[in-house]
């Protein structure tokens, strides 16, 4: 379960523990404010808000719309990625969650976290609040899931003013019985402590609201003990690297029950044959042109698995990589998708041939520390995930992103957000080659730089600053190195699939698929 925590700018998580730690915060007992990390265990992950810095200009921005709206907006849109990327949002004051609830309408995320806001002061300062503010601030809280306060006045006054809310009283505190001398002389009162008036019992009365919340009685059930893994490779036009990844899956620690390979044209399998994996077995199947068609023919072949793991016919995983990524499954039921930390990736540049793959895995050294991170998305040349989630929500990746389609690890991976978590296992090691056969043309791969993200946007797989930033940030980058272009990438093809997809944006004929007529 992740939760993110917007605090107020100056209590970031960062610079309030700086804070905390050189004791310039008066009255601050805790390391985090109201004690929130105290949530914190293996099966909830707790990201606190981050102060950006400020030159007066910016300064004068936040408080100058934060005087209009009555909270802190521009502090909150700084803070959207970590917002946007949780399961429930756990606010500090109505400053932050009334911005909160704002953000949320103007980006209308197509899976919305779950928002408890805490009341401090609004309730004891509505009637002085002006009409505006009012209707402003009641609209907003329509959206909110809980509403937190510290007492039982302020929960009946919150539900007259309020009703149809969901209001809850938590009681907050401290945890005086960590503190030095005893400042409390009765043990009744010291147990009070414990038990009720501390920021421990605060913050695991969060947790309990945000479970029934999400509803995590959902979570999906263990794995069994010894899960089928199925590895799918769709291919096109590299036969030779194919071979040897193959043959250096046939090495993996603990044997993928299947591997199945999706292409397109026989010659993509030329010389590919069981001999190159003795003891697992090979399919072959041929499938329509495209990634998302050829990944979707692998997942229909995939019924009995427990686990699908995707690679790239280029990506060459360490040998532990299929057990890492079993044990990260198994020790957390929430994690249903998981990337795998890529040592060197050769689509940032030239490509690298196979020897070098089998350096640097070789060079590689184990960290027993690595642990797993919350991640946006999962990257398409390494992901696994469970097929139970996948059958249980009814996921395919999508053919309107065709050919070499574009973000589509993207598209897919997001959509498993709702229902779980998905991260990045920094043990489950790999090289990408980042070969540059097989791969589209220029101006069609230029064409879905911006037309997918765009399309991903609007059906809500994809925030749509994402998207813009993404589309601006390529069409930029294409333009600028046209002129000197690498010898390996075609910038030319590609600014001219740019283009053509910035005209059909602005005529409404923008459409991912238009790309099998260019």
């Amino acid at each position: 379960m992740k939760v993110f925590v917007q605090l107020a700018y100056g209590l970031g998580g960062a610079t309030s523990q700086k804070r905390w730690q050189d004791d310039v915060i008066l009255g601050m007992d805790e390391e985090q404010v109201y004690g929130c990390h105290r949530a914190a265990s293996d099966a909830v992950t707790i990201t606190c808000s981050e102060d950006q810095p400020e030159n007066p200009f910016q300064k004068l921005l936040r408080h100058s719309v934060c005087s209009v709206l009555g909270f802190d907006f521009v502090h909150a849109w700084r803070n959207r990625a970590g917002i946007l990327n949780a399961d429930v949002v756990w606010t500090q004051t109505e400053s932050q969650g009334l911005a909160v609830l704002l953000l949320l309408r103007l980006l209308h995320p197509r899976h919305p976290p779950k928002v408890i806001g805490q009341a401090v002061w609004l309730i004891d300062r509505w009637k002085r609040q002006p009409l505006p503010r009012r209707i402003l601030f009641g609209f907003l809280l329509k959206r909110l899931d809980v509403l937190t306060v510290h007492s039982a006045r302020n929960m009946a006054a919150g539900s007259e003013l309020f009703p149809g809310l969901r209001i809850e009283q938590i009681r907050p505190g401290i945890r005086a019985d960590e503190m030095g001398p005893a400042r409390v002389r009765t043990e009744h009162g010291q147990q009070r402590m414990r038990d009720c008036l501390n920021s421990v019992a605060s913050a695991k009365q969060h947790v309990r609201l945000t479970h029934d919340l999400l509803g995590l009685q959902n979570t999906m059930p263990a794995l069994p003990d010894n899960p089928r893994v199925i590895i799918g490779i769709a291919t096109s036009g590299r036969a030779p690297i194919l071979k040897a990844l193959l043959a250096d899956i046939g090495r993996q620690t603990v044997r993928p029950s299947e591997i199945v390979v999706c292409y397109r044209n026989p010659d993509d399998i030329n010389g590919i044959s069981d001999d190159l994996v003795p003891g697992t077995q090979l399919v072959l199947l041929q499938g329509s042109r495209g990634l998302p068609a050829q990944r979707n023919v692998i997942l229909d072949h995939s019924e009995d698995a427990d686990i699908v793991l995707f690679l790239d016919d280029d990506f060459f995983p360490q040998l532990d990589y299929i057990k890492t990524i079993i044990d990260v499954f198994s020790k957390d039921a929430r994690v249903l998708g998981i990337t795998g930390n890529v040592l060197a990736d050769g689509a940032q540049g030239p490509g690298y041939p196979v020897e070098y793959a089998a350096d640097q895995l070789a060079r590689a050294v184990p960290d027993p520390d690595s642990g797993i991170t919350d991640v946006f998305n999962t990257y398409g040349c390494n992901m696994a995930f469970r097929l139970d989630a996948i059958r249980r929500a009814g996921l395919r990746f999508d053919e309107r992103l065709p050919l070499y389609a574009w973000y589509e690890d993207i598209d897919f991976s997001r959509r498993f957000l709702p229902y779980g978590r998905i991260v990045r296992a920094d043990a489950a090691t790999g090289v990408h080659l980042g070969s540059k056969s097989g791969k589209t043309s220029g101006v069609r791969l230029g064409y879905s730089q911006i037309a997918n993200p765009i399309y991903m946007a609007r059906k809500g797989t994809y925030p749509w600053d994402h998207a813009l930033k993404s589309a601006g940030r390529h069409t930029l980058i294409n333009i600028v190195r046209s002129f000197r272009p690498e010898s390996w990438i075609d910038r030319r093809g590609r600014r001219s699939g740019n283009w053509k997809a910035w005209r059909d944006l602005f005529s409404g004929r923008l459409d991912p698929e238009r790309i099998r007529s260019i």
